[in-house]
Parts: structure tokens; sequence; C-alpha cells
């Protein structure tokens, strides 16, 4: 590995600083909007409290407690009131992580090109589930720390740098699986090098693996075969090639094709050349075999799924890919021209993939708004039933009652209820159910109220009702939709001639069914036990008259 001159590896740091925080900051600024989403409610509901199970129980066959860990200590100190905290952990990783990759290509391919190697991981935005989703650093921890331990066992003969690549891989693993593929790098480094007496750097972390699995650890089966697996990590490897050019899994097909065809040309050019010289490439086999384990893990378990495009699986393969190309392109003398052009692709890239940054990252705070908007509707209830699941659809497994011990405990993410109104319809629409349906929005059946029913005939289908006490009785000659505000006391209502259909709203704009009454019983609907000031609207349809009636 050639050493860069000392002028040049100063402004090259500059610029990759730069371009880092840079990235950092457009990134904190873009998910300023997001709040804890899907798979943090698990980890929020299921693993509180310092009891070991929470650490040591696998999340989807992955070992995550150096995670959960971080988001033990992000729960003692700011608890769910603010987000902030958590999205600054995750940019810190994915920032020192970019600077690693940085400090790993200089060596290698010279200051520039190394600039280009760091840079391109910084705004991959077909991955913007693991730059603005704080819940990845399971993710971007495992191939942070297994950088930083294989750049530790770069420097043999450093006091200390073993143990510190012990450590390293230690954290690796306890990150996620993709540790085991930083791993599994690394005992190449070592077997290839035939440094037998720094085997214990890999054995201790593999036997504390094997042991956590042989008691926690385990995956679904799936009924794939081998084919179907090879299958799946080829396309993933495609997937990543295009990620990597600003494109997701499903688009510019062909560009990731050739850029797979073009990347898998010259890593075996430059295998063929090192064997033609009697050489072994270590280092090159290492990164290898990194990402040949991260398409393999994943293949192994998510090929039932189909989901070899999924945004978070991209980031880990486009690191892998420029590991790769780091020790491919290790010692070209023409670094000046490629430093230029695959700096320009670069720039391209990251321009074309800021608009699918931008437009999933919109789409994921606004999944988090209705989150932060239910939880608003759910403070303002008297007396919710505990077993309600708030929203089945994003937070499918979170009721009631756990939210509420949530809250007692660490606080609520909750927005204030007095921004609801400011809230997308949709949003609205979604608050309108938590309060009709868990705030006891009801009907029942009761006695006919024993007072005269006032006949008020009305030209028009559509009349809005403001209704005083008492009972009347509102027909038309084409039928009636009486729309009126409910009162505190509720309302009596029957369809008298024919059957009535019940709708209501308060926030949102949309009016939902809430029942649809046979003829002749009498209904008593009472308004749901919470804290708004803001009442019910209550559209009521006949196909010729109804009864309704207004206690004093």
């Amino acid at each position: 590995m050639r050493r860069s001159t000392g002028s040049a590896d100063r402004l090259s740091l500059l610029a990759i600083l730069a371009v880092v925080s840079a990235s950092v900051a457009y990134l904190l600024y873009l998910g300023r909007r997001t709040s804890f989403f899907y798979d943090e409610w698990t980890w929020i509901v299921g693993r509180r409290g310092w009891a070991p199970p929470n650490f040591l129980l696998s999340h989807n066959g992955h070992f995550v407690a150096l995670p959960v860990l971080v988001y033990h200590l992000l729960f003692a100190l700011v608890g769910l009131h603010a987000y902030l905290p958590y999205r600054l952990v995750l940019m810190a990783t994915h920032a020192v992580l970019c600077l690693l990759l940085y400090y790993y290509a200089r060596p290698r391919v010279g200051p520039w090109l190394a600039v280009v190697a760091g840079g391109s991981l910084c705004l991959i935005g077909p991955a913007y589930q693991d730059l603005v989703w704080p819940f990845q650093i399971s993710f971007i921890g495992a191939l942070l720390f297994g950088l930083a331990a294989l750049l530790a066992l770069d420097r043999a003969g450093e006091a200390g740098r073993d143990r510190w690549a012990l450590v390293f891989l230690l954290a690796a693993i306890a990150c996620s699986g993709a540790g085991l593929a930083m791993l599994a790098g690394a005992g190449v480094r070592i077997i290839g090098r035939r440094q037998w007496r720094r085997w214990w750097i890999v054995a201790i972390p593999a036997a504390g693996f094997g042991l956590w699995y042989l008691g926690y650890g385990g995956l679904p089966p799936h009924n794939s075969d081998l084919g179907q697996r090879l299958g799946y990590a080829v396309k993933e490897f495609r997937a990543g090639i295009g990620g990597l050019t600003g494109h997701p899994a499903t688009s510019a097909v062909g560009l990731a094709a050739g850029g797979s065809v073009l990347v898998l040309a010259l890593v075996l050019a430059r295998l063929a050349l090192a064997l033609s010289r009697r050489r072994l490439p270590v280092e090159l086999l290492s990164t290898i075999t990194v990402a040949a384990a991260l398409l393999g893990l994943t293949a192994i378990a998510r090929t039932g799924y189909h989901d070899f495009g999924a945004s978070r699986y991209l980031y880990s393969t486009g690191f892998a890919i420029i590991l790769v190309l780091a020790d491919t392109l290790a010692g070209v003398r023409w670094r000046g021209p490629l430093s230029l052009g695959l700096g320009l692709a670069v720039a391209l890239a990251v321009w074309t993939g800021l608009p699918v940054l931008r437009a999933n990252t919109v789409a994921l705070s606004n999944v988090d708004t209705y989150v932060r908007a239910d939880l608003a509707a759910v403070d303002q209830l008297k007396s919710p039933p505990r077993r309600y699941l708030i929203n089945r659809r994003v937070v499918p497994s979170l009721t009631i009652g756990q939210y509420l011990s949530i809250r007692s405990d660490l606080g609520s993410p909750a927005m204030p209820f007095s921004a609801i109104t400011r809230q997308s319809p949709g949003v609205r629409d979604d608050v309108d159910r938590i309060l009709r349906q868990a705030g006891g929005l009801t009907l029942s059946t009761v006695r006919a109220p024993g007072a005269r029913l006032d006949p008020l005939p009305v030209p028009d289908r559509l009349v809005r009702l403001s209704l005083p006490p008492g009972c009347r009785r509102v027909s038309g000659p084409a039928g009636v939709e009486v729309v009126l505000v409910l009162p505190a006391g509720g309302i009596t209502m029957r369809g008298s001639r024919s059957q009535i259909v019940i709708l209501v709203n308060r926030f949102g704009p949309t009016r939902a069914r809430l029942a649809a009454l046979s003829q002749g019983g009498w209904h008593h609907l009472t308004g749901s036990a919470d804290s708004s000031p803001v009442p019910w609207t209550t559209e009521i349809l006949s196909a010729d008259q109804v009864d309704i009636c207004r206690t004093a």
C-alpha cells in the first residue's frame, strides 16, 4: 500500500470532514419531523428495564445487545420526550463509519479516491431508512465496529491493537448479524497472513456469539432452497450497485446490472493479476468475504420475504462494495483522472438519489405524524379501554394500556393536542377514529322519550339543525340529511318509517359511518368521554323522516 504526501492527506481530510458534516447537517434537517417508528416501539414496549433478557433476546434473529443498551441509556436521559438525541446517535455512527471508510481507502487508493470512497456512502438516497431512522444503528454499528477491527488488525505489531480489535469485533457482533460478516473478514485476514498467534481475536467473539445463539438465537424457517437464496443474493448485490448510483431496486435495472458486471470484472481481473504474480491478495479476499457473508446472511434470513431491494439493506451492501473496490483498485497509477471521474459519478449519484431520499423521508415523517397524533388523542381520553390497539398499521402491537405504562415511565412523543387542527385531513380522520372507537361514542337502545313530536318539514333534503330542547320530526319530500352539532347530553333518535344511517366526524373532514339503525326503535347517541372542547358533528340520513329529541 502506498503512502500519500502529508499535504494531500491534510487537504483530503478537510474535504471528507466537510462532505460528512454537510451530509449530517442535511440529514438532520430532512428528518426533523420523524419520530419513533415501527420496530422501535417493540423495544419501547417489550424491552424496558435492565433485566438481562431485554438485552439478550434476539430481534428477528439478530443479537442486538449494544443498540438496546444505547436505547436504554437514552430512555434514562431523555425518555420519549425528544427524538433528536436518538437521531444524533445515528448521525454520529454514520459519520464515523464514512470517516473510517476514508481512512481504510487512503493508503490503498490515495487521498482523493479515499474521499470518494467515504463520501459515496454519506448520502446514498435509496438507503434512506439507514440515514434517518435511529433504529438502524444496529446495522451501521456492526459495520463501524467491524471496520475498526480490520483497521486495528492492519496495524500489526503496534501495542494494544490486538486487544482493540477484539473489543471492536465483540461490539460488532453485539449490534446485529452484520457483525458476523465483519468477523469472517477479520478471520480471513489473520489466516491469510498466517498470524496464528492472533487466533483468539476472532475465536473469542465467535464463541461468544455461538453461546448466545444456543440460548437466544434462531430464525423462523423459510421454505427456500439453495438456488433461491443464491438468486436472492445476486439480486441484492445488483440492488446495492443501483443504490450507489442513486436508484432504488425497481428502477434503472439495466444500469445496476451493467454496474454489477463491471465490478465483478474488475475484482476478477485483480485476483487473476495477483495470482499470476504468485501473491495472495489477503485484504481483497477479506473484503470479498465480508461482502459475500453480508449477502449470504441476508439471503438466509430474508429470501422468503422477497425484499432484496429493501432500503435498509442497500446501505450495508453499498458499504461492502466500496470496501471491495478499495482493495481492488489498491495501487492504481492513474489516480488523478480516476479520482475526478469517480468523484463526478458519485456527485451525480447523490443528485439522482436526493429525490428518493426526500420523498421517502417525508413519507416516514407522515407515518410518524399519524402515531404522534393518535397518542395525543389517547391522552385526551378519560376512561380508555386498555386493550385497544392504537394503530394496527404502523404500531401493530401497541395497546392503550401499554402506552399509558410507557407514558408513566418515559414520557410521551405525542404532539400537543392543539396542533391536531393543523394536520393533514388523513391524520385528523385518524384522530377521530381514536376518539370515536376508544372514547366511548356509543349508541344505546332507550325507551320512547314521551315528549310531543313537533313536525319540522324541510323543503330540501339537506338541513343543518340547531336543536333546542324537545323533540322534532324532520321530514322532506325526498328524505332528509340532518346535520347537527352533538349536544353535551347527546340526542335520542329513531327512523319511524325507514332505516336511518348515522355518520360522525370531529376534526377530520370525513364523516365515518357509526351505525345503521332499523326503523321504529329509539336510540340514544352519547358523546365520547374526553377532554377535547370540540364537539362531534352528527349526520343522520333517512329515506323519508327522522325523529330527534334533545333533553334540556
